[in-house]
């Protein structure tokens, strides 16, 4: 009859750009340097939020973007002088960084129009 031509099969390694299981690792990884990390959240958190609160009372006060930044940046203070978890610290700091960047390019842009 005929030979069959087989290639043998191996398993194939999928690379997924999954971010929250990438960034929920590295967090795990970086259990021991909690306490380090938490006091640099709170200083890199205030400090961009009290730049973009700045730009909200600036000129004429925006009231929504006031309490946005005032509520995220104390959020994360406040888990971490309770001693929350790193995992919820880190992604209430991420949710606030996010927020705050964009919050502050949009009133730049504002300043600049």
């Amino acid at each position: 009859m005929g030979t069959a031509l087989t290639t043998p099969l191996t398993a194939k390694r999928i690379v997924a750009f999954n971010l929250i299981k990438r960034i929920n690792a590295k967090i795990e990884k970086e259990k021991g340097n909690a306490i380090g990390i938490s006091i640099a959240f709170v200083m890199v958190g205030t400090g961009l939020a009290s730049i973009t609160a700045a730009l909200a009372v600036h000129g004429t006060l925006s009231l929504p973007i006031l309490m946005t930044v005032t509520i995220l940046a104390m959020a994360t203070n406040a888990a971490v002088i309770s001693q929350q978890p790193l995992k919820t610290t880190a992604w209430l700091f991420l949710v606030s960084m996010g927020v705050n960047i964009l919050l502050l390019f949009y009133q730049v842009f504002n300043l600049m129009a």
